[in-house]
């Protein structure tokens, strides 16, 4: 196992302390450690689990009165039950 030697600043010492007060049975070297282990799987994971939910539901939208129309239909005059059927036998 390698070591690495760090110098406990005074702002690393109050987040260190901050986080023994909601885990207090951690070392401090664990306490590093799960902190560079969830920065590592934020960085990693986030670029593929961002999602922008409002535009995605724009572009259902825009998709599905787009296919609405090519079915000879128009959104304002189709109720719920009418749209799901739709997409149901589609």
């Amino acid at each position: 196992m390698q070591t690495i030697r760090l110098t406990i600043t005074p702002e690393i010492r109050d987040t260190i302390n901050t986080i023994k007060s909601k885990y207090p049975v951690l070392s401090d070297p664990e306490i590093l450690k799960l902190g560079l282990s969830e920065l590592y799987i934020k960085s990693t994971t986030s670029q593929k689990t961002d999602l922008n939910i409002d535009n995605l539901t724009s572009k259902g939208r825009k998709y599905f009165n787009k296919w609405l129309k090519q079915q000879g239909k128009d959104i304002s005059t189709l109720t719920e039950d009418e749209a799901y059927n739709l997409i149901k036998n589609a």
